[in-house]
């Protein structure tokens, strides 16, 4: 698999996950949240070799991270999953996640 393609699998995946937000949304309305407890975010460098697949922050990854927080609930808890090197990062890694979380 070359990386195009690797990269076309996570634009996939976030699609994918996008339907099933909007789909229990659009199902169970803001009942949805008590069926999702939280949820795990991260982001990868989308290199082709497992070795070499890392978590990376989540402007420098190939997922569209932002679309699936656009479907959840205001009341599930969003837990960044990745390590973060120091409180400045930390800052702008939830700085970003706020900003999608507050529609801007």
């Amino acid at each position: 698999m070359s990386i195009p393609d690797f990269q076309y699998f996570y634009s996939e995946i976030s699609w994918f996950l996008f339907r099933i937000f909007r789909f229990i949304r659009q199902r169970w309305g803001g009942r949805a949240a008590m069926r999702m407890s939280e949820f795990h975010l991260k982001n990868v460098n989308g290199e082709v070799d497992r070795n070499r697949l890392n978590t990376v922050m989540l402007e420098d990854g190939v997922i569209d991270w932002a679309a699936p927080l656009r479907a959840l609930d205001v009341d599930v808890p969003v837990l960044l999953e990745y390590p973060i090197a120091d409180d400045d990062a930390v800052a702008g890694q939830l700085e970003q996640v706020r900003t999608v979380l507050d529609g801007e």
